[in-house]
């Protein structure tokens, strides 16, 4: 009888433990449902919801950008690079690249040419493809690099094995927006971290960095015009203060170095690491499952982007930025 009566009660205790747990879940999908959705590194589940939500506008070029009208009295500045310039994780007005817009409009008319995934050779092609299509030439090139603009030299094909989900996974993602928020948290850490790793040795690779290094040499080649000027925009890593500070040893001053050696006057290479270093994790990233800048490393880059391009001869004007002599 009081073995019975044990078992009534732990049996009572797994029920009213497994109802809080599964009230709990439900209480967190709606939640999750209800506000605003989060960007992630994944594109399903909140993350896919996001990009329904806030990935416009898409112009008729293919850009998340306004469509392109240029005046004929203007100067042209143009910002190409990858998702960071998109705007992966904030809105589209608050992209360095929109910032820099608002505050050069009288004078400026602006392009967004950022395409998120995009490598060296693909930004290559697209800034060429706008050229061709709208005949004039930028007086200013915001040419904003990241640390995975090397992945199509680098052996990360097997990293991406680790992000193949099983049946359950791929029903899970597409109805629980809590289950896709712990996917992109969790279950992508091995990927992480082996993506991260593969990158660290193409860079680190001379024969790949030598090829790689001809593709961003035939790329500022084609950016050049006799009296333009060029911005390198070198973003590091931002995930955390380690490998932030590591982007350095990585890539960045070795792009630094390459870039200063056949820049001309008056360009910039600007690495908003200082900038990136005096903000907290939480607040440099565009969400707690998204390493993509937030809208106030994205105003930061801005605000010293826009006093580069004002910067009189040889005054230095902003942290990580040093100009061509």
């Amino acid at each position: 009888m009081r073995n019975d009566m044990n078992w009534i009660r732990v049996r009572s205790s797994l029920l009213y433990f497994f109802y809080v747990v599964i009230m709990a879940v439900l209480i967190l999908e709606i939640i999750l449902r209800f506000i605003p959705p989060i960007s992630t590194g994944t594109g399903t589940g909140i993350g896919k919801a996001w990009f329904e939500k806030y990935w416009h506008p898409i112009n008729q070029q293919g850009y998340r950008d306004k469509e392109v009208e240029l005046s004929s009295t203007k100067k042209l500045i143009i910002a190409v690079g990858d998702s960071f310039t998109a705007g992966h994780g904030v809105l589209a007005d608050e992209t360095y690249a929109a910032r820099l817009r608002k505050k050069f409009e009288p004078t400026h008319d602006l392009v967004n040419l950022g395409n998120p995934g995009a490598s060296t050779l693909d930004e290559h092609k697209n800034f060429v493809r706008f050229l061709e299509e709208f005949k004039k030439f930028p007086d200013v090139v915001v040419y904003q690099y990241y640390g995975n603009d090397i992945e199509k030299l680098a052996e990360v094909t097997k990293c991406f094995s680790l992000l193949k989900k099983n049946a359950f996974d791929k029903e899970l993602i597409k109805v629980s927006y809590l289950y896709a928020a712990f996917y992109s948290l969790v279950l992508t850490k091995d990927f992480s971290s082996c993506y991260q790793t593969n990158l660290e040795k193409a860079y680190h690779d001379q024969s790949i960095f030598n090829t790689h290094r001809n593709e961003i040499r035939d790329f500022l080649s084609a950016m050049r015009s006799e009296d333009n000027r060029i911005i390198f925009v070198a973003f590091p890593f931002l995930n955390n203060d380690q490998v932030l500070l590591k982007s350095q040893d990585i890539y960045i001053s070795d792009l630094r170095k390459e870039f200063l050696n056949y820049c001309n006057d008056g360009d910039w290479f600007y690495d908003p690491s200082v900038a990136a270093s005096n903000i907290d994790t939480n607040n440099r990233l565009a969400s707690f499952i998204d390493a993509h800048p937030s809208a106030l490393i994205h105003e930061v880059v801005a605000t010293d982007i826009s006093r580069l391009i004002l910067a009189e001869e040889n005054e230095a004007v902003v942290d990580g930025a040093i100009r061509c002599n």
